[in-house]
């Protein structure tokens, strides 16, 4: 009997140690800048950005395509909670001067060691910095978390968006075809991969 105990001891504390998860912190700061976890409570907040840059997103972010209702928001959230807490995609509100004025997030996605980075900004936010900025406080935050290396994937024809892995030092792999179900006007996504640098 003594034995199965030390062998289910055993087993419990191997599954427990499968089990820990390794997760960011919930606000990064960078200057004015501050990532925050996105939260149950910014529902309206958020709701209220996606809409007013539906016409900036819409050609780019399937899940803006038709419209973004404050149901969406609720389910976004609540997704990105329990993303969050498996320890699988970290989603954060990028805000400034009190304000929030986008988001970013890095997923892991692709393969073992493998994190995608995500970035959107609201109307009238761009051209500031604001996105190459997040991201690199994220790629920093995926390296800490045991990543081997990032990638990022956008559409050919959103350039802007395009400019960020460039400046971050990302290599492009190369143009892929962009899903069916994206609401892309391009045929194809650029690739982007950064290794961790140690």
């Amino acid at each position: 009997m003594r034995g199965h105990d030390e062998a289910h001891k055993s087993l419990c504390h191997y599954y427990s140690k499968m089990t820990t998860v390794k997760l960011p912190p919930e606000e990064l700061v960078d200057s004015d800048m501050q990532l925050r976890r996105w939260r149950s409570d910014d529902v309206d907040t958020l709701h209220a950005l996606v809409n007013q840059s539906l016409p900036e997103l819409s050609p780019w972010m399937p899940w803006a395509a038709n419209g973004y209702s404050k149901e969406d928001a609720v389910e976004a959230l609540r997704l990105g909670g329990e993303g969050w807490d498996a320890g699988e995609e970290f989603d954060y509100a990028i805000v400034v001067s009190d304000r929030v004025r986008g988001s970013c997030r890095i997923v892991k996605r692709g393969g073992p060691g493998v994190f995608e980075l995500g970035y959107w900004l609201g109307s009238g936010e761009t051209g500031r910095g604001l996105a190459t900025r997040a991201s690199a406080l994220l790629v920093g935050i995926a390296f800490d978390l045991g990543a081997d290396c990032v990638e990022v994937r956008n559409d050919e024809s959103n350039t802007r968006s395009g400019l960020v892995p460039l400046r971050l030092g990302f290599n492009c792999l190369g143009p892929r075809e962009i899903p069916a179900w994206s609401n892309s006007s391009g045929t194809s996504s650029n690739r982007n991969r950064r290794a961790d640098p140690t």
